[in-house]
């Protein structure tokens, strides 16, 4: 805006020459006032320079006093921060006011100075030489000192050829400098897509790297789980052999268990069927038949006797019989309970038609309930002659052999109400109940049950039901 006004005012164009004035002395005020804050102190030695300028175009005569302050304003700036080119104007500027002013000689040195000045710089600018030695030659002209003059004129013409030739220099220094630069600028541009191939590469590696690296851990994982498996499928075949030598250990200790409790069942059945009393009482009456003179009878007593003790003894070892088997025995069994009662009562054994005799059940199952029959229901009978039923029947559908044994003895209140507060269950009963345990713990999918009842009838008695298993 300042370079404006002042060409404005060369050139005559803006007759307001005061307020111009005016205008460069507030800026150069408000720079003066915050010259820290301004980084280019070139401006205001710009500024300084412009004044002058315009006392120096103003209005005639010059106010030299304001013309050259501001020159020494602008020539102290450039001399503080090193200006130089605010330095030669200063100085230039001045010559040519003292050369209009006819001061001759001080134009001249102040020229000189300006030429010495330029000189010391560690690069010279011929051009500002050339013009320095072209206000020279006017200087000379003016003091008619033709010597200088030709002298100032091969300076001039020196500096000038230098100039141009500096600037064709210039012109072939650029051009080299373009075409360094392009090179450069192709050079980088080709390290720049080097460089992007590297760094592609580099991302390429870095990418192979991660995928081997999880390729190794998912191979370690694979191999760490698999022994991990191959560990625990030992262990467990490990313990679940542990498991199965404990199973069996328990297995054989309860099969051991089980053998004695069964032997030991089997000892005290076998002492439990052949009753003392029973065996005494048979015998005394054999003994009584002897002496009676009828040995026939004694005879065929004796060997149901024998037969009866043979048939315990046999079947009291062995698992199953045959439901024949099982009738023969109970058929000797309640002839000899007979004989023991004096014939006080008779028995009947019925089998249904469609009954397969072959039938197995376990042995000496059913004698005890005779046994209670023959001793709770039928020896306290005085009043009428006793009858012992038994009969053997198949529920088909359930697979089961069901077996009734029906007397009409006293029946089972009246029995329990003559029976002693302390007596004892008999011992063939009990143990009958843990045989019935016994088998139902081996066979845990079969089923025995009894049912004891006094007759429904007006008649007197019991009836007992067993519900067998077929095998």
């Amino acid at each position: 805006m300042g370079s404006y006004l002042s060409d404005a005012i060369v050139s005559g164009n803006l007759p307001q020459w005061s307020e111009v004035v005016s205008f460069f002395n507030e800026t150069i005020l408000l720079a003066e006032k915050d010259e820290e804050k301004i980084v280019s102190k070139s401006n205001i030695g710009i500024a300084y320079i412009n004044l002058a300028v315009l006392y120096m175009n103003g209005p005639q005569p010059v106010d030299e006093e304001a013309f050259l302050s501001n020159l020494e304003k602008a020539t102290s700036i450039a001399k503080q921060y090193d200006l130089k080119n605010i330095y030669r104007s200063s100085i230039g500027l001045k010559g040519q006011y003292f050369m209009q002013k006819g001061e001759y000689q001080y134009a001249e040195n102040l020229f000189k100075e300006g030429i010495d000045y330029q000189l010391t710089l560690p690069y010279k600018d011929n051009d500002v030489l050339a013009t320095f030695y072209s206000c020279l030659k006017d200087v000379s002209i003016l003091q008619n000192n033709y010597k200088a003059y030709y002298e100032y004129d091969k300076l001039f013409a020196r500096y000038n050829r230098l100039k141009h030739d500096h600037t064709t220099q210039q012109m072939l220094q650029n051009a080299d400098a373009r075409y360094e630069s392009e090179k450069k600028i192709s050079r980088i541009q080709q390290l720049e897509q080097e460089n992007r191939l590297q760094e592609k590469n580099k991302l390429l590696g870095y990418a192979i790297a991660a995928v081997l690296l999880i390729g190794l851990i998912f191979m370690y994982r694979s191999y760490y789980y698999r022994q991990r498996y191959y560990q625990n499928r030992e262990d467990n075949l490990q313990q679940q052999q542990a498991n199965n030598e404990l199973k069996v250990q328990l297995m054989e200790k309860e099969t051991l268990e089980n053998l004695a409790e069964k032997l030991s069942l089997e000892r005290r059945l076998l002492r439990s069927q052949m009753d003392p009393h029973f065996i005494f009482n048979a015998l005394g009456n054999i003994q009584s038949m002897i002496l009676q003179h009828d040995p026939t009878m004694a005879v065929s007593y004796l060997g149901k006797f024998a037969k009866l003790t043979r048939q315990v003894l046999e079947q009291s070892r062995m698992e199953t019989i045959t439901l024949e088997d099982e009738i023969q025995t109970l058929r000797n069994y309640m002839e000899l309970q007979q004989l023991r009662l004096n014939n006080s009562f008779d028995y009947e054994i019925h089998c249904n038609d469609d009954l397969d005799t072959d039938i197995l059940l376990p042995p000496l199952l059913i004698q005890p309930f005779i046994e209670n029959a023959v001793e709770h229901g039928l020896k306290p009978l005085l009043d009428r002659r006793g009858l012992l039923t038994l009969s053997f029947s198949v529920n088909e559908e359930d697979n089961i052999l069901v077996c009734t044994i029906t007397d009409n003895g006293i029946g089972l209140k009246e029995s329990r109400k003559r029976r002693p507060k302390d007596a004892h269950r008999s011992l063939s009963s009990q143990i009958t109940d843990e045989r019935l345990r016994h088998m139902l713990k081996d066979n845990p999918h079969t089923e025995f049950r009894v049912e004891e009842s006094d007759k429904t009838d007006s008649s007197r008695g019991c009836v007992v039901i067993l519900h067998i298993p077929i095998n």
